[in-house]
């Protein structure tokens, strides 16, 4: 089959019409022969000429095949049915004739998409590649990198397995293409499933009483297993035992408790133990719950270097204050020590110190609780801590992007990045280099040059230009193809061509590999 470039300029051909009325007026002087064959020599011609600006195309044919299999990882998705469905995929493709060049692919995708290998030979579908967040399903994403990752030389084709319950995006949207998108149903099978629907229990009670907690289980059939519930990570006697055996009505089960609060953080965890796990979600089968004291609570230094608190420390301490000096890490591994607290202060923290989720948390308690947050000046706080672009920055009374209308010295980066075979290496490198992003001011220069598989060479994915509000630079991220650079040298020289040409005061750029190109 023949493709037209430019299949516009065949509207030319209408031209021939005023051809055929010329040599008609002309037979009578020069006689018909004479004009017919005039007017189909110029015919041909502007035919020729037609056809040329048309630009046609012969493409090659191949017989090699890709296939990408977007393998759907979010909770939805029934474990045991996954595995069946990925042994069944295995198994047709080592009974499946191939030649030596064809080729598998595989991408993960719940709330997001991850390669889980490239375009290879000996890939297998492989259920060890962590997904990352399974809270949400957006197969439109993983459809789309399956796309990008596909070779441009092979026949290729997608197989989507999947449950087919989507959450976010279009996959009518993703599936519109000249890419064939086969489906692999995974059964949905959530009747035996029993879920802990929450833990009902006071939000403050006083040290030494006991406090009426109420587990609520929800079931569509009836089931048996046990009920085990911890206060503060020790079992509670439930019935003489550390745990109690139940059978579930369908529908939903209340078991009333008693726990005695205490002095510090009340923390309430119920844990289902069915006795067939057949059809059971295992993430739904854990609550938990905290209980405040209900005295007032205290204020929460956090550092990395003790030394850098010692005074402030002292100051409250002399003013009655109760004081509980933590480091990030320490306050980072749950939300419970943030309603504990009645402030929070931040002494010279960077934004890197802390997970994504707690920056979340810390934003919702001080905005919807009214808890006080102090951020101290540092040299690893404010925008040189990385804190532009946060959910903190609108919570901070001050502004920590630099006016523009200020004489402040921009940097420049530029990011490479370059496919990581290992355990979601692509996945964290994209992290890497999105945080870089959002750490950047508007007036810094960013670049991205990744390796072009289909065309085999250093390309930018995003020309090195002014971060602006970061959208752009970002979205450039997640789009990534991840190629295999056979070595450093041309997207190295690309980046440092790119960094000469621009007026900054600092220059860097960061290299995102599993080092295995040649130097």
């Amino acid at each position: 089959m023949v493709i037209l470039q430019y299949p516009e300029a065949l509207w030319l051909l209408l031209a021939i019409v005023p051809l055929a009325w010329s040599a008609w007026r002309l037979v009578p002087r020069i006689g018909g022969t004479r004009a017919w064959l005039s007017c189909a020599a110029r015919a041909l011609l502007l035919a020729l000429l037609v056809v040329a600006l048309a630009r046609p195309l012969l493409p090659r044919g191949s017989d090699d095949v890709t296939v990408a299999v977007v393998v759907d990882r979010s909770r939805s998705v029934s474990a045991n049915a996954l595995q069946q469905a990925v042994e069944w995929v295995n198994a047709a493709a080592a009974a499946a004739p191939r030649t030596e060049t064809d080729r598998l692919a595989v991408v993960h995708v719940a709330a997001e998409a991850v390669p889980g290998a490239m375009p290879a030979p000996t890939s297998e579908v492989s259920l060890l590649v962590s997904p990352g967040r399974r809270d949400a399903t957006r197969l439109n994403s993983g459809i789309e990198l399956a796309k990008a990752m596909l070779p441009q030389d092979t026949r290729n084709r997608v197989l989507l397995v999947s449950d087919g319950l989507d959450t976010a995006g279009s996959l009518a949207a993703a599936s519109a293409s000249n890419v064939p998108v086969d489906v692999l149903v995974v059964p949905v099978d959530r009747g035996r499933d029993v879920r802990i629907e929450r833990l009902v229990a006071p939000s403050r009670a006083r040290a030494g009483l006991p406090v009426e907690v109420e587990v609520v289980l929800q079931t569509l059939v009836p089931a048996t297993g046990r009920l085990v519930v911890k206060h503060n990570g020790v079992p509670v006697q439930l019935d003489g035992g550390s745990d109690l055996h139940l059978t579930l009505a369908s529908g939903s089960t209340v078991v009333p408790l008693r726990v005695a609060a205490g002095t510090d953080l009340t923390r309430v965890e119920a844990t289902w133990l069915p006795d067939d796990r057949t059809g059971d979600a295992p993430e739904n089968d854990v609550g938990r719950t905290v209980i405040l004291p209900a005295s007032v609570g205290r204020v929460v230094l956090v550092s990395e270097d003790p030394q850098e608190t010692r005074w402030l420390h002292q100051v409250l301490l002399d003013d009655g204050i109760d004081v509980q000096v933590t480091d990030s890490a320490a306050i980072s591994e749950g939300t419970g020590s943030l309603a504990a607290a009645d402030a929070i202060v931040l002494v010279n923290t960077p934004r890197w110190a802390f997970t994504p989720q707690f920056e979340t948390a810390l934003r919702i308690w001080v905005e919807r609780t009214g808890g006080g947050l102090l951020m101290t000046g540092g040299s690893q706080a404010f925008g040189a801590g990385g804190w532009i672009g946060s959910s903190l920055e609108d919570t901070l009374p001050v502004l920590l992007d630099p006016p523009a209308q200020r004489q402040v010295q921009r940097g420049a980066l530029v990011l490479i990045m370059h496919s990581c075979e290992m355990e979601r290496g692509n996945y964290w490198g994209r992290r890497i280099c999105e945080t870089a992003i959002e750490s950047l001011s508007s007036r810094d220069l960013v670049g991205i040059v990744e390796y072009a598989s289909r065309r085999g060479d250093a390309s930018w994915a995003f020309p090195l230009q002014e971060a602006g509000d970061r959208v752009a630079a970002l979205q450039a991220a997640r789009q990534l193809s991840y190629g295999d650079m056979p070595d450093f040298g041309p997207s190295m020289q690309a980046s440092l061509d790119a960094l000469r040409d621009v007026e900054a005061g600092q220059k860097h750029i960061v290299l995102i590999s599993d080092g295995d190109p040649q130097p």
